[in-house]
């Protein structure tokens, strides 16, 4: 489960790096917190 969450924070990481321009670095951070608490 933890690799899961992981591997899911490491996709939104790289899908806001590429579309950086359309969605706000706190966006990614809350996206993380939040598959974090799952």
């Amino acid at each position: 489960i933890i690799q899961n969450d992981m591997f899911m924070c490491v996709i939104n990481k790289i899908y806001t790096f590429i579309a950086m321009e359309f969605i706000d670095i706190e966006v990614h951070f809350l996206i993380c917190n939040k598959v974090f608490e799952i």
